[in-house]
């Protein structure tokens, strides 16, 4: 046999192994593995705890430069790597290991890093050193005194017995910034602003969620500016925090379309909180970029009935919307599957995020994903 015909047999072998390996199937886009962090146990690598899910890695951020920022939620550090995906040893960041977990992380446009942690929010220097954190947040529970609960049905029950033990004035599970570097956080159904001097509520942005989650309560972006905008039932919202609180102004963006609108019914989601159902797959709002397009992201699980509980594979759907006159035109689509039988398709695979998407001012989009043993934060571009 010759050795042209050698190479024809061997290159095409090769190219369907290396494929057949690889653990993810991307349709209208590409992604690059930017961060690539094996668990080693040694300084740049994470820290996870086994169980259901398991547990490790769940936030991101990125600064002004591009620098990237992982939260490690069971190791209590957040690990910074430059653009490249080459981790940065001189930034340490590293919490005490008492009280409950760090929820999530931000980072404002001069490098300082912001971390909930049990309900309060601490603040580190572009170096990682520990600067100071908010006081205990009061608790501002709706007055329920007079309702008498035995003539109420069992799903207005719930509903009040949830308003009871909600605190609608303390620090929620997400973080974010503005272009001028002031905090906002989440209460179950308003955007607090945290003043950055004391990190102490402000003021709040009172918007009813009619049955959304707060994911995509408030979504603003450090390098675009200081808008503030809410999905709020089939509408997009927008203000600003000045807008706000100056008279109460909150501006109609567009009507969202029909295939971002997910409808709930009492009776559905009774039976999600009770876990009577599995939870109801929707699109949530990623954020916007500096060209006026809007991204919205949705995960829904895919298994077969012989499947192990635990062995879950996801599917990830991405769509990129521009504003055109008062309507969000759908311009691009990605579609992320994680293959069965792969190691992101497995009993070791990350599967609980505070934040795994995140939109970059210019449009870059950064992706947080991998298993126990390797974390990566790859980007992704639709394609042409």
């Amino acid at each position: 046999m010759n050795n042209k015909l050698i190479l024809m047999v061997v290159i095409p072998t090769l190219l369907f192994a290396f494929k057949s390996l690889y653990a993810i199937e991307i349709v209208g886009g590409n992604f690059e593995d930017v961060v690539i962090v094996a668990n080693d146990d040694s300084d740049s690598s994470f820290s996870d705890l086994e169980g259901i899910p398991p547990g490790g890695p769940d936030g991101l951020n990125v600064d002004k430069d591009g620098n990237i920022y992982v939260l490690d939620a069971f190791g209590y550090k957040v690990l910074k790597f430059d653009k490249k995906g080459k981790w940065i040893p001189t930034f340490r960041l590293q919490m005490k290991k008492a009280g409950t977990v760090p929820d999530n992380m931000t980072v404002d446009n001069q490098g300082n890093v912001y971390v909930e942690k049990g309900r309060r929010i601490l603040k580190f220097s572009p170096q990682g050193k520990f600067l100071f954190r908010s006081k205990e947040p009061k608790k501002n529970r709706p007055d329920t005194s007079t309702v008498d609960k035995k003539r109420l049905s069992s799903w207005e029950r719930w509903q009040v017995e949830r308003d009871e033990a909600a605190n609608t004035r303390t620090v929620g599970p997400d973080l974010c910034v503005d272009k001028p570097g002031r905090i906002y956080t989440t209460g179950v159904r308003e955007v607090i602003y945290i003043r950055d001097s004391e990190l102490v509520i402000k003021d709040t942005i009172d918007i009813d969620r009619k049955g959304y989650y707060y994911y995509d309560i408030g979504i603003t972006q450090k390098e675009v500016g200081d808008d503030i905008y809410f999905r709020w039932t089939k509408y997009l919202l927008r203000t600003s925090l000045e807008e706000y609180s100056q008279n109460r102004k909150v501006d109609t963006v567009a009507t969202l379309p029909q295939e971002l609108i997910q409808y709930r019914t009492f009776h559905e989601e009774y039976l999600i909180v009770t876990r009577q159902a599995p939870m109801i797959e929707e699109y949530y709002l990623m954020g916007f970029d500096e060209d006026s397009c809007f991204y919205f992201y949705r995960n829904e699980w895919g298994y077969d009935k012989q499947d192990e509980p635990e062995n879950f594979c996801k599917k990830y759907t991405i769509l990129k919307y521009r504003l055109k006159e008062g309507r969000l035109v759908k311009e691009k689509e990605v579609l992320i599957k994680l293959l069965r039988d792969k190691e992101e398709c497995s009993k070791r695979a990350l599967l609980h995020f505070q934040r795994q998407f995140l939109v970059f001012g210019d449009g870059t989009i950064y992706w947080l994903h991998g298993t126990v043993d390797t974390v990566k934060v790859s980007k992704i571009t639709f394609d042409k």
